[in-house]
């Protein structure tokens, strides 16, 4: 079989690199959208990749994401950010019912709409 790297596709190159990532076994991993591009089967695998990694072998994880629902369930805590500065820092119960910050106010109520539909 003859293939080169740049003949994988885009949701390949993102697993490659979560595997370089998680190889070492860092203390600190800093996942920025790591599963953005992939299918939602694979995404619960890398979820529950990192999730073990959290509680196995202590490892931190700083996980970025502009989706907050598909990643509610492996946080806990959030540190929203609204024009790079902190604007909400709190742990996953609380953050939609006490938030003060108009985007989160917005996400609240449009969560809210379609959970009732």
């Amino acid at each position: 079989m003859k293939s080169y790297p740049s003949d994988i596709t885009e949701g390949e190159a993102q697993k490659v690199m979560i595997a370089m990532a998680v190889a070492n076994q860092p203390r600190l991993l800093v996942a920025d959208e790591p599963t953005n591009i992939m299918e939602s089967t694979t995404q619960l695998q890398v979820y529950r990749l990192l999730s073990s990694m959290n509680q196995n072998l202590g490892t931190s994880i700083l996980l970025v994401s502009n989706d907050m629902r598909s990643i509610q369930n492996w946080v806990d805590s959030y540190n929203v950010l609204y024009c790079g500065q902190t604007v909400e820092i709190a742990d996953k119960e609380s953050i939609l019912e006490s938030s003060y910050h108009p985007i989160l106010e917005c996400y609240s109520i449009v969560r809210r709409t379609f959970l009732s539909l």
